[in-house]
């Protein structure tokens, strides 16, 4: 009802803000060549706000907006910057006790338009990932989305037809992870009367595809989450010895498991666990963990593996929509920044301080 009006009757309304960033860009690329044409939206507020619903609606006015005259020629482009949302949120959105759909990240994403104003490619920047979460998270509250997408999996259906696709059969998962598992089961909702977990990791999966995620990486990172469900439920007693004592892992074999679906070496692993070096004037010894310290060894893995395939996540996303300079001129771009919102936990993690 406010399109295009430049001070509209109506309140505040999402669409009106990215119809203005629109309009303000295309208007200055026709008149100034591009310069100065360049905006950004910035998403905030607390928790629960709405911020990620919001910064979805945005997206897919300015890829509609964006379509110009390219025609279906722009329409791959349009679907893979689109399709990015759905790997985001499986792998950085998690249950709060405010929100069933909470991004545990900030986010900029950078869409890219040519002198014609057609989108032509995005660019996604993250940061502040809440790592932290995957090894503790409070009651009424859940771990990433994904580890429960993987839990849906194990009942059949569709989602299960689409894990033997990605390699699920060596996954290994019990019953019901969620409320077996270490990592899962914590907060105790194993689902969400909001979501459906099969279903979004069937749109997880089918987005990695649609980037240009090639088959064996998508193995290989479901593979990942699978292993990390695993080393979180390796256990550690008390070893003794003339040294003091360290540890010993309680049941090997599931420490066998988590290392072969993580591609890492199973002995190397536990030393990392279970002993540490330290070096002092020039030398350097071995000392071994008690069970208290190798248990942080094991989240301290858990979170560097978890924080890394994030990483590699994202430069696959920017891979599938990068723009194509080399065929297309960008002229200016407009910039969504989402930021996960404030909370006040019984416990807050140094992610959600410096947010705060």
């Amino acid at each position: 009802q406010s399109q295009g009006l430049q001070q509209a009757p109506l309140p505040p309304h999402v669409y009106t803000v990215a119809d203005a960033a629109y309009r303000s860009m295309a208007a200055a690329i026709t008149s100034k060549g591009g310069a100065g044409g360049s905006q950004s939206v910035l998403i905030s507020g607390e928790s629960g706000a709405g911020k990620t619903e919001t910064t979805k609606i945005v997206m897919r006015y300015l890829t509609v907006v964006g379509k110009g005259d390219a025609g279906d020629a722009n329409a791959a482009v349009m679907d893979r910057v689109l399709q990015s949302n759905p790997i985001l949120e499986a792998f950085g959105n998690a249950r709060t006790v405010r929100n069933d759909n909470s991004s545990r990240f900030g986010k900029f994403i950078e869409l890219k338009f040519d002198d014609r104003g057609a989108m032509r490619g995005a660019a996604v920047d993250t940061y502040l990932l809440e790592k932290i979460r995957l090894p503790t998270h409070a009651e009424g509250e859940r771990n990433f989305h994904v580890f429960y997408q993987l839990h849906a999996t194990t009942s059949g259906g569709a989602a299960g037809a689409k894990a033997k696709d990605v390699g699920g059969d060596a996954w290994k998962l019990p019953a019901s992870p969620a409320t077996t598992c270490s990592y899962l089961k914590q907060g105790g909702v194993p689902s969400l009367t909001t979501m459906d977990d099969g279903e979004e990791f069937c749109r997880a999966a089918d987005a990695l595809t649609t980037l240009g995620v090639e088959a064996p990486d998508v193995t290989a990172a479901f593979r990942l989450v699978a292993a990390l469900v695993h080393l979180g439920d390796v256990a550690f007693e008390f070893d003794t010895g003339d040294d003091g004592g360290g540890s010993r892992v309680d049941d090997s074999s599931t420490l066998d498991l988590a290392a072969g679906l993580a591609g890492l070496d199973a002995a190397a692993l536990l030393a990392t666990l279970t002993t540490r070096t330290v070096e002092t004037r020039g030398e350097s010894y071995v000392v071994r963990l008690v069970p208290a310290d190798a248990a942080r060894a094991r989240d301290a893995v858990a979170k560097a593996l978890y924080g890394r395939l994030f990483e590699w996540l994202v430069a696959k996303i920017n891979a599938g929509v990068a723009a194509g300079e080399k065929v297309h001129a960008i002229a200016a771009s407009i910039g969504v920044l989402d930021i996960f919102g404030f909370e006040c936990f019984a416990t807050n993690s140094f992610e959600q301080l410096c947010i705060n």
